[in-house]
């Protein structure tokens, strides 16, 4: 597992490849960029709690902000290939996703994150999906990119699964 802290870069080399997990907590202003390789397949998955940091997968962030991650390669991961847990304004474009051979190992988590996310990926399995945030100014007002055709629009809920109080909603 290699941990990023505020301000950090990590350029992936187009012919590089990593074992391991990228990760950071509590953290802003990172960027993770290149054409180069994540390999998870060394970890163990243990299912005490995929929402814990028992397992990693190729890219896992909790309480991040202004994240950014372009063009990475993710294979063989113990759990979704992104976490995003209670993340704020996350940019994710060009990842691609191959060589799943693990039970629901398959592409992004999102958890409680919001404020212009946007979050664009490729498998072998799929077209393209796009996620990205309804947004948080509590209107029916379309907001973008989550308006944008083909793109899935998520939400913000409360623990009982009522819309939150700041979360857009509509269409």
């Amino acid at each position: 597992k290699i941990t990023l802290h505020s301000g950090e870069s990590v350029y992936v080399d187009k012919d590089a490849l990593v074992y391991g997990c990228l990760f950071a907590e509590d953290a802003e202003e990172i960027h993770i960029f290149g054409n180069g390789l994540l390999d998870d397949s060394s970890e163990e998955r243990i299912d005490i709690g995929c929402y814990e940091a028992y397992t990693n997968g190729n890219l896992k962030f909790y309480d991040c902000r202004h994240l950014r991650i372009e063009g990475i390669l993710c294979r063989n991961s113990a759990i979704w290939c992104l976490n995003l847990f209670h993340c704020l304004d996350v940019a994710a474009d060009g990842i691609k996703i191959f060589g799943q051979w693990r039970y629901n190992t398959d592409g992004v988590d999102i958890v409680n994150s919001s404020y212009g996310m946007f979050v664009k990926f490729e498998s072998r399995l799929q077209k393209p999906l796009h996620i990205a945030s309804a947004g948080n100014v509590k209107c029916n007002v379309p907001q973008y990119p989550a308006a944008c055709d083909g793109v899935v629009s998520v939400a913000g809920i409360t623990k009982d699964g009522m819309l939150s109080e700041t979360s857009t909603f509509g269409d």
